[in-house]
């Protein structure tokens, strides 16, 4: 009986799981103020990086939060149910304006959010270029609406005092797993799509790990599991083992869940390349036969990424003895940027630049050391509780964490 329970609970599971779709971002309309303001300069968006006080809003975003700049998106990480607050900039006489949308790091729940940075609590100096004596950010948040109206009851007022500067000791990589997320957390963007990837910097990741499948004609594409199904796409007709289509049928038959194509390598890295400033690729590899594929795509976008002038790593990940011996048959294997989340003998036999344990195995000091001592990076996979983070950022000082959740591992790594 309790065998059979445990079946239909994870039948019940995955039906849950098929049906649920993505979460569209709040549309703030006409209601908006940035259609009529300048843009924010880079230097003053930096200015504005920091850990903030919360002053009024305890009960909606907790006691402290992080702001940091991504590309032209402010996002502010908070320690209250996981949420994130997701926004544009403009400047509106002598006023620094923001507008946006809040959402919890798993589940449906999201709504606008508007701040300001009046004249007197700080945006002249900061216009001005320099950080002024006393920083103060003021706006509203609106609870789980679709539409703006600050009128509304249903808003709770926020203000926010500037505290200190983030303090980076060191590079750290903030993985997102799948590009971004997982459909089960009704992100915008389906997993391992474009779209995906190039949110993933407003989650808080400047790193991604993608999953890479092979094609009935020998094409690399963004795919986690070994079969089709609702779990991941649309479409009746595209049915069974991802290896028996070919790029065009599976183009023809299906999409993501949320309407997207099911997009290449290629286009997953020029995306990555020239819409974002992510540091780091991994590339999960997840088919037989597709090391020897893949290399000569990673040696070509690395040199791409090279000419105009990006700071990005494409490593491939290795999962698995079969990939591990894929790679290991390659001529140049020493050379070829990967991962290796097997032992610490392997990861050294490979040449492998990074080694990646699963968190659950603990913090394993004395590997960590060994690598370090060895000139190699240590990332942990895929840690999404905040209350298991600690070990891995103060008692062993890893290099990197892949998470489902990269906001709720932001808010750990910055507010430290």
């Amino acid at each position: 009986m309790k065998k059979l329970l445990l079946i239909l609970s994870a039948l019940v599971m995955l039906s849950c799981e098929a049906e649920i779709g993505v979460v569209g971002i709040p549309d703030i309309g006409d209601s908006g103020l940035l259609s009529e303001a300048d843009s924010i300069p880079g230097n003053v968006k930096g200015l504005l990086d920091g850990i903030y006080y919360v002053r009024e809003g305890k009960t909606e975003i907790g006691d402290t939060v992080i702001f940091k700049w991504n590309k032209d998106n402010l996002t502010i990480f908070t320690n209250k149910n996981e949420k994130y607050i997701v926004l544009k900039g403009g400047i509106l006489g002598s006023v620094l304006i923001f507008e946006g949308f809040w959402r919890y790091a798993r589940g449906s729940n999201t709504g606008f959010v508007q701040f300001n940075i009046k004249k007197d609590e700080g945006s002249l100096d900061l216009i001005g270029g320099t950080f002024p004596k006393k920083l103060i950010v003021r706006g509203l948040f609106i609870r789980d609406k679709n539409s703006f109206d600050a009128d509304d009851k249903e808003h709770a007022a926020i203000t926010l005092e500037y505290i200190r500067p983030i303090n980076i000791k060191k590079p750290f990589w903030i993985i997102a797993h799948r590009g971004g997320g997982r459909n089960v957390d009704r992100l915008p963007h389906s997993e391992n799509s474009v779209e995906i990837i190039k949110y993933a910097e407003r989650v808080g990741a400047n790193a991604i790990e993608i999953d890479v499948k092979r094609t009935k004609d020998n094409i690399p594409i963004l795919y986690h599991d070994d079969k089709f199904s609702t779990r991941l796409i649309n479409g009746e007709y595209l049915i069974g083992e991802v290896a028996r289509y070919t790029l065009a049928q599976i183009r023809t038959f299906g999409t993501l869940k949320n309407g997207e194509k099911i997009p290449t390598l290629i286009e997953a890295l020029d995306a990555a390349i020239y819409d974002t400033d992510l540091k780091l690729i991994w590339l999960d590899v997840k088919s037989k036969g597709l090391v020897e594929l893949i290399v000569p795509i990673q040696t070509e976008y690395m040199a791409k990424a090279v000419a105009v002038g990006r700071e990005m790593e494409i490593i491939i990940g290795m999962p698995s003895e079969l990939v591990y011996d894929e790679l290991m048959d390659m001529v140049d294997y020493l050379n070829i940027p990967s991962l290796c989340e097997l032992s610490t003998d392997e990861t050294e036999k490979s040449g492998s630049l990074i080694w990646a344990p699963r968190w659950s195995l603990g913090t394993q000091k004395a590997k960590v050391d060994k690598m370090h001592s060895l000139g190699k990076r240590c990332f942990v996979w895929t840690l999404d509780q905040p209350e298991f983070m600690d070990p891995f950022f103060d008692d062993v000082e890893f290099d990197g964490i892949l998470s489902n959740h990269p906001s709720v591992v932001a808010y750990e790594y910055y507010i430290r």
